[in-house]
């Protein structure tokens, strides 16, 4: 995720999804920190859901639509509109999930899908990034993001 300002949105999501971590940026990444102090950085996103997933408390989609509804978006543009996910390998028949928050910001939708598949629901599920210049559909089975396909 680009910016300060989405990687801060990003780290206020996860405060209130993974009870017992505190998660903070820096201009490469963010850090988490535990109860006990223990601390560790991630400088990828991937890397940043892999430390959250196992200290997340929402256990359904229709949870994280609610908490995505009731999360501000960020007010500034999205810097890169036009990216897409490299493409998945193989078609794949998959529950499309978080269908209650269409609206809400495109990174927390993918922190909370990436959240969800990690935890919860190891799929086959697919999240839909409509409302952006190059819209996709993310697939994802297993815990892991297999790519994207045309909407």
């Amino acid at each position: 995720m680009s910016g300060p300002i989405r990687r801060a949105s990003i780290a206020r999501f996860l405060n209130r999804t993974c009870p017992g971590v505190t998660v903070k940026i820096f201009p490469q990444g963010w850090t988490i920190a535990n109860r006990t102090g223990a601390s560790k950085t991630a400088k990828t996103f991937d890397a940043l859901l892999e430390a959250a997933a196992p200290h997340a408390s929402v256990r359904a989609w229709p949870e994280f639509d609610d908490l995505l509804i009731s999360t501000s978006p960020s007010g500034s543009p999205e810097e890169f509109g036009d990216y897409r996910p490299r493409p998945a390998e193989k078609a794949l028949d998959a529950k499309t999930v978080l269908t209650g928050s269409t609206l809400a910001a495109a990174h927390l939708r993918l922190t909370a899908f990436g959240l969800g598949i990690r935890s919860f629901d190891h799929g086959p599920v697919a999240v839909n990034v409509e409302h952006r210049q190059a819209p996709f559909r993310l697939l994802a089975v297993s815990g892991r993001v297999l790519g994207s396909t045309d909407i």
